[in-house]
Parts: structure tokens; sequence; C-alpha cells
């Protein structure tokens, strides 16, 4: 789907320390189109996340983020394949998640406690986005919807959270799947 990133260099803070595992719905609309999509995230609680979005009925892209063993991998579980790449911790971005001293709004999502934050963002001569957020402590970020001065519209939102230790075999890629791209140490 457009506009969603995947990947070990995505912008997906890590956050040690806060466990959790959740639904994921995402949605784009442009006025002509309407794309969405589903997936799953969890985070142990050494900072480790998983990531899977399913794209289609029999297309599914798992990214695991290990900033501990410092790889990440890409899996493409309906072609039994992953490629693996170093993850060093320069290419890391860890957040404190602090609760900013600026918050107007509070409310529970999806049973968890979070701030509302607004903001209008414009990258280089593109439309501009106004986006509003719910963050979290626990989860990081529980709800977004964003629309550009064009009328694109998109949405991510978490449900069914749970702050407990995941299952730590969602952090291992599966046996009997084939490496078809390791990186090279930089």
């Amino acid at each position: 789907m457009e506009g969603v990133e995947f990947g070990c260099y995505s912008n997906m803070l890590l956050m040690p320390g806060r466990p959790y595992s959740a639904q994921v719905e995402m949605s784009r609309r442009d006025g002509i189109r309407w794309n969405a999509c589903s997936g799953f995230i969890a985070r142990d609680g050494g900072g480790r996340e998983r990531f899977e979005i399913h794209l289609l009925p029999a297309m599914t892209i798992v990214t695991i983020k290990d900033p501990i063993g410092q790889k990440c991998y890409t899996i493409e579980p309906e072609a039994g394949a992953f490629t693996e790449e170093d993850y060093p911790p320069e290419m890391q971005g860890w957040s404190a998640t602090v609760l900013p001293h600026d918050v107007k709004e509070t409310s529970i999502k999806e049973g968890v406690e979070c701030w509302r934050g607004d903001f209008t963002l414009r990258v280089g001569d593109g439309p501009t986005k106004s986006i509003t957020t719910w963050n979290s402590l626990q989860a990081g970020l529980v709800e977004e919807e964003s629309v550009s001065s064009s009328g694109v519209k998109m949405s991510w939102r978490l449900h069914h959270i749970v702050l407990e230790v995941p299952d730590p075999d969602l952090f291992r890629v599966p046996p009997g799947l084939q490496l078809t791209k390791e990186s090279k140490p930089l």
C-alpha cells in the first residue's frame, strides 16, 4: 500500500521496556481509490519488533527488527524466503517516549491512556498534511489520521492491544525459510 514503509529503516521508533502486541488497520483514500490492509505488531521488553502486513489474501510481508542482535529480517512467508540486513546502533531509532509538556487532550484508546498530537507536515515542495495522532507511553503510536492538501486521507489504528510480553518466537525467523539476501558488514 502506497505510503506504508517496510523494512529495517522504516520510521517506527524502538522502545525497550514497553512490551505489547496489537492488531493494525491501515487505509488510504484519495477520492478515486480506497485501499485498506491489516496487520499485526509486537514488541518485546528488549525493543525487538515484529511488524506484519497483509496486503492481499496471499501476500504478507513481515519485518523483524532485532536491535540486540543488530539484525533486521524481512520475511515473505508465501515465497518461503527471507532477507537479512545488518542493523547497527547508528541506524536504530530509539525513543524514550516522554509525555509532552503541552498535552491539551487525553483519552483512553483500546484500553490504554493516550495523548493527542496535532501538526502539519510538508516534505519538500509536496502537499501539506494535517496529522492527528494518539500516542501512549506503553504502545507508542495508537492512532493516526492524516489528510493532505490534495485530499488524500490515510489512517493507522491499533486494536486488541495486549500489554504483555509476546511469544519470543515472534522475533525469530521461522525454520525452513530460504535466505535470499544477506547484507555486508558496514
